[in-house]
């Protein structure tokens, strides 16, 4: 059991910032987690990560802006979305909104493709230059003859720093003891007890190999000397030249029972047996890398591009001729690493099958961590691979092609163009789709690569359009892309070939100009169709829209503002060229950020930056977002009255970031092949109600369904077609038609989610990852007939299952407006109804009812007639009762009483009202619009049916929705555990027929607790 200041907590990770600070002791909070629960185990690896990551970032600026735990959860939320960790990601979001402060609210990542396989940290800005084997950890050796150990959990320690000048050239550990080597014969050794560590030897050249098996250490030469020393010896034991006088380097050594082997650059590989060599063969050419393994038998080693292997009689190494491996890695247990072309990196044993691991780049250096995880070095990145995991076949993991350029499709419709229409006819014509899903993203590479995610990161094509250049820069065309590439600008359509766009030359920028396609190329910028073109007289930097202004920045600082009629231009000393808004161009000069003004007559000087960011975007409501060399930032100015106020930090995170892009709130940045979506969460008083308001519409042209979600300022459009074919494979009596309408469901879900619910799913939690949330669907009378019966339960996010399968639970009730007011609670003992038809085919309600009697006994409530009665009219439901169950035939129009009579929802509706019923739960098909009807004639809640419902399964739910909310549970909470117990007791079909409807303005706590 967790006990969090204010709060008893049963399950789930403890949340000490509950009534209290979120000042939390990160260490207490550590010792205090259970290794053995999968959850806490989960969170505190990404604690410790978290760390990790905080310790190495070197923004003294971002140190002196953020608190330490708004830093802390921002690492542990970042690392929980790339590790897939649910659990950690919700408590993290709690914890900064715990904090008080704006925060970037990590939603996807294109790493997590790699899920649990990679764990990340930057070292303290130190070029990682060799990296070694120490048991289940990694010695990192580093510039200033620092070394430090990288232990399984994320956490560095320093074994020595700055022994020696210079880097470290070559690094060995075995047994806790350790022995570093560097340029100039500097020498350095930690772990021997006492004095009995090996002195430094004679400095002769730089340590090129070094070797040890707990006890003596060999040591190899640049200029190809190689020395020996042990315990006992009178330092070190420089043994002979090999007699045919080889000169080269040694590449690698390997200590055995009295002897030393040796593998020198030129190929030559001899043992030293104690007083002589003794050749044992060449290895056929210049030596590229060479590795023993650590028993010092075996070797593996590449000549050229094609590494090879002595290990039991086998040459070739795993049937492959051309790995090209320069970096060679053995584990303890016999493994072997041999780093490949396009950042892959081949692991196996040598005799046996091998893994391919994607790890983005060519590293510098690699080394087992035990025999589970290689880590690998990059600058000064280094990564651990879980090599349970490894071969690894997305697309985007398959190469080294960084991403250079991003886009973001806006979610509203776009413009038609004439390339559209063009664009589009073929892609018909072809039978393809060509249009994306609002929201997209657009990754472009370093190679030409067309990347597409969908909004909530999905990769969407298997195989990626490509121009075969680096593109530079991205913009929105229509529903097409405009791209400006390294020898041209292009015109692209989703699912079409990229179009090449004339004049060839360097793609400088692109943009979309009222309706038309703009690009400049080198120092002229066109209009596709030639509607216009200038030739500006440097380098165009730039290109910016806003309305019918076009602004152009030269390379010299001139910025250009063209209306649609007249352009003018004048120099600004600017140097990049941020955006437009309506108060005119954004620009960058050596004074900060400066907006000129439409007409150029004035210039307004808007912020200081200390730091120069990579790339700036504005973000909207005067703020904008950076990519910095050592982080992400949003940044606003400081409310001082200097002319020139300081930029301010808002929120940011040290994920380093290359390329940025922005749209209505949401952030993208890329680094590499990371490519990571942030929404800018603003705690406020809002946080933690548990409710989200969803206000359904359909526009005045009736095709779209408005989706206004709380707190975002455009609501989501969902087609009404779409909806439509939801509504009916819902209908449709098969398992395939409802497995249809989930995934379509799931689409529609998708785009709702990424669209703004996901921001306010985390508003509505606050602080407390674990509280239900539920969603008021309130739909205006005059779009019921079309809004109401859409099965909006079967709404989610493609990944994840149905929101009330969900953990914690979300749930979905309609709001009424109630015409009456609204019934007083019952200040006695509840009492219970249950009515049915004049049909057998309600039998089934007897039984029911003997089943709810037997599950109220331990609740307080009053059973008038102890049986099921018949009803025969309006008069019989008039009855007094706070609940009542209702067990009859019924359409969108009234109810069956028998084959002579059908009550009008009216008669009904107002009949129910008069008993003084509180909750009505209707066993009927198509009771939906009664349900309304009753709620807005007072009842508070009721239970309603929107299609066929079997009346022999279906008291199962009739029973725990009842019991439950006597018990003083919220009816919405109880509908939905209700609903998820009825689906998986064998009722699936069941998934989008009860509804819930409550009235606006209840809690949902219909019943006060009566236990």
């Amino acid at each position: 059991m967790h006990v969090a200041r204010g709060r008893v907590r049963k399950s789930g990770l403890p949340l000490p910032w509950l009534g209290g600070s979120a000042e939390i002791d990160v260490p207490a909070l550590l010792d205090g987690l259970d290794p053995d629960d999968p959850e806490e185990a989960e969170l505190a690896m990404a604690l410790r990560h978290a760390q990790a990551q905080v310790h190495d970032y070197q923004s003294e600026l971002l140190r002196q802006t953020l608190p330490l735990q708004v830093r802390l959860a921002q690492a542990v939320l970042d690392l929980a979305v790339e590790w897939r960790l649910p659990q950690v990601e919700r408590w993290a979001v709690a914890w900064l909104i715990a904090s008080g402060e704006p925060f970037l609210r990590t939603r996807w990542s294109s790493w997590s493709r790699n899920g649990r396989q990679r764990r990340e940290r930057r070292i303290a800005a130190q070029r990682v230059t060799v990296l070694a084997g120490f048991g289940s950890d990694v010695l990192i050796g580093a510039s200033a003859g620092r070394v430090q150990r990288w232990a399984e959990d994320g956490s560095v320690t320093e074994v020595f720093e700055n022994r020696f000048r210079g880097d470290v050239l070559a690094l060995v550990g075995c047994g806790g003891k350790v022995v570093a080597g560097g340029v100039n014969g500097a020498f350095a050794a930690a772990g021997w007890p006492g004095d009995t560590a090996p002195p430094a030897p004679e400095r002769r050249s730089g340590a090129a190999a070094l070797a040890t098996d707990g006890e003596g250490v060999a040591l190899g030469e640049e200029n190809g000397w190689v020395r020996l020393w042990r315990p006992g010896f009178d330092g070190w034991q420089t043994l002979s030249r090999w007699e045919n006088g080889t000169g080269s380097r040694v590449s690698a050594l390997g200590l055995e029972p009295g002897g030393v082997r040796v593998v020198w650059a030129d190929g030559t590989l001899a043992r030293w047996a104690g007083d002589a060599w003794e050749e044992e063969e060449h290895l056929g050419g210049q030596v590229r890398a060479a590795a023993f393994d650590s028993t010092g038998q075996f070797l593996a080693y590449t000549v050229g591009t094609r590494p090879r292997v002595r290990a039991a009689g086998r040459d070739e190494l795993w049937g492959t001729a051309q790995l090209g491996g320069h970096r060679l890695a053995w584990s303890p247990g016999g493994l072997l690493a041999a780093t490949g072309t396009e950042g892959t990196c081949w692991v196996g044993p040598p005799d046996g099958e091998a893994s391919v691991l994607h790890v983005e780049g060519n590293p510098t250096a690699v080394a087992f961590a035990g025999d589970s995880y290689l880590v690998t070095a990059i600058g000064d990145r280094v990564t651990q691979w879980g090599l349970a995991l490894a071969g690894n076949a997305d697309p985007v993991f398959a190469t080294s092609d960084r991403i250079t350029a991003i886009g973001l499709e806006p979610a509203g419709p776009s413009r038609e163009t004439e390339l559209d229409t063009q664009s589009q006819q073929e892609a018909e014509f072809e039978g393809r789709p060509a249009r994306e899903a609002p929201g997209a993203v657009l990754a472009a590479t370093e190679r030409g690569a067309l990347y597409r995610y969908d909004p909530r990161g999905v990769l969407v094509d298997a195989e990626p359009a490509n121009v075969g250049e680096t593109v530079n820069r991205i913009a929105r065309h229509g529903r097409g892309w405009l791209l400006a590439t390294s020898d041209r600008a292009w015109f692209w359509w989703p699912g079409l070939e990229p179009k090449k766009l004339k004049p060839p030359g360097l793609g400088r920028a692109v943009a979309s100009w009222m309706g038309e396609a703009v690009y400049a190329i080198s120092n002229e910028v066109h209009v596709l169709g030639g509607a216009w073109h200038t030739t500006r007289p440097a380098a165009v930097e730039g290109l910016a829209t806003h309305g019918d202004t076009l602004a152009v920045l030269d390379g010299d600082g001139t910025l250009l503002l063209h209306d649609g009629n007249h352009a003018t231009s004048r120099p600004t000393g600017a140097d990049r060229l941020v955006g437009m808004t309506d108060a005119g161009a954004l620009t960058l000069t050596l004074a900060g950020l400066v907006v000129s003004a439409h007409d150029q007559a004035t210039s307004t000087s808007v912020m200081h930056l200390t730091i120069k960011p990579n790339r700036l975007v504005p973000l909207g409501a005067g703020r904008f977002a950076g990519a910095y060399d050592n982080g992400t930032a949003v940044i606003e100015p400081g409310r001082d009255q200097r002319d020139l106020p300081q930029a301010v930090i808002v929120a940011a995170l040290s994920t380093k970031a290359a390329v940025i892009a922005t749209r209505a709130g949401r952030i993208v940045t890329a680094e590499g092949l990371r490519l990571t979506a942030y929404d800018l969460m603003e705690p406020d008083s809002t946080y933690g109600t548990g409710v989200v308001p969803l206000d359904l519409s359909v526009d005045e042209s009736g095709q779209n369904c408005l989706v206004s979600v709380a707190g975002q300022p455009e609501p989501v459009r969902l087609p009404m077609n779409e909806l439509n074919d939801l509504t009916d494979l819902a209908g449709a009596d098969s398992l395939t038609s409802l497995t249809d309408a989930l995934d379509r469901a799931g689409t529609l879900g998708d785009r709702l989610w990424s669209e703004g619910l996901d921001r306010a799913l985390d508003q509505a939690r606050g602080s407390d990852p674990d509280l239900p949330v539920r969603l008021d669907l309130r739909i205006p009378a005059e779009h019921e007939a079309g809004l109401a019966d859409v099965p909006w339960e079967l709404l989610h996010p493609g990944s994840e299952p149905l929101i009330w399968f969900g953990e914690p639970p979300v749930s979905m009730v309609r709001r009424v407006p109630a015409d009456r007011p609204m019934v007083e609670k019952p200040t006695t003992r509840p009492r219970l109804r249950v009515l049915r038809a004049d049909d057998p085919a309600f039998d089934p309600a007897v039984r029911a009812y003997d089943e709810l009697r037997r599950r109220t006994r331990r609740v307080e409530i009053t059973l008038p007639r102890g049986a099921v009665g018949r009803f025969g009219g309006a008069d019989d439901l008039r009855e007094r009762a706070d609940v009542v169950h209702l067990w009859a035939h019924a359409d969108p129009y009234g109810v069956v009483v028998n084959e002579n009579l059908e009550l009008p929802n009216d008669d009904v509706a107002a009949a129910l009202a008069e008993s003084g019923a509180r909750l009505v739960v209707l066993i009927g098909c198509e009771s939906s619009s009664l349900a309304r009807q009753l709620v807005s004639n007072g009842v508070e809640a009721v239970v309603g049916m929107r299609l066929k419902v079997y009346t022999h399964t279906v008291h199962a739910l009739v029973e725990a929705v009842t019991t439950a909310a006597l018990n003083g549970t919220a009816v919405d909470r109880a509908f939905t555990r209700a609903l998820r117990d009825y689906v998986l007791r064998g009722q699936p079909e069941a998934a989008a027929v009860p509804l819930l409807y409550l009235r606006e303005g209840s809690t949902g706590v219909v019943f006060p607790a009566t236990t």
